[in-house]
């Protein structure tokens, strides 16, 4: 445990190094606000909190067959899966609730502006985006087909044509992310 919380805390020492860190919490902040569980960010303190009891006791409450979803990839078949897990988590038992999913005030629908002052870059990151509604289970599919079309890859339609054709970034990415709508991401 020791030897995580010493990595962690490494990684909040360096996170503001450079850009993509320091953007990504901050658009985080100005989507969701500053008091929200999605745009919460690991600091000193929560570390100083995390104890192995608080571990096992997180575990107890949540690790349980209800809660787990189980992904298989590779030539082996439904039968062989099935008999893996029988034998190995077919007595698992433990039931628990599962939590609550985070409520959060949905902010105005007003024009926000927000700057990360960084010395010594070559490059700005500028993110746009707003704040939608949950996704929804049945929409990840279509979302996913849209997103792939939209701005995965050099074959984008994003990329092509703010980079390709037009010249105007180095890169670029975006899509519909879960619970924050639209969003879309320059460098």
């Amino acid at each position: 445990l020791e030897e995580i919380k010493a990595q962690s805390s490494s990684g909040i020492q360096r996170r503001n190094d450079q850009p993509q860190p320091i953007r990504t919490r901050e658009f985080g902040k100005v989507i969701y606000g500053k008091n929200t569980p999605f745009s919460s960010v690991m600091e000193y303190e929560h570390l100083d909190n995390i104890t192995v009891d608080e571990i096992k006791k997180t575990y107890r409450q949540y690790f349980a067959p209800g809660n787990m979803l189980v992904g298989v990839s590779g030539p082996v078949g439904l039968k062989k899966i099935q008999g893996l897990i029988e034998k190995h988590l077919g007595d698992w038992q433990h039931k628990v609730k599962v939590p609550a999913y985070p409520k959060v005030k949905k902010p105005k629908n007003d024009f926000k502006l927000a700057f990360a002052h960084k010395d010594n870059l070559n490059q700005n990151y500028i993110s746009v985006g707003y704040m939608g509604k949950k996704e929804e289970k049945e929409m990840q599919p279509v979302i996913s087909v849209f997103n792939s079309i939209f701005s995965r890859g050099m074959e984008s339609r994003l990329f092509t044509r703010l980079r390709t054709n037009m010249g105007l970034t180095y890169g670029v990415r975006g899509g519909i992310f879960q619970n924050s709508g639209l969003k879309l991401s320059f460098k």
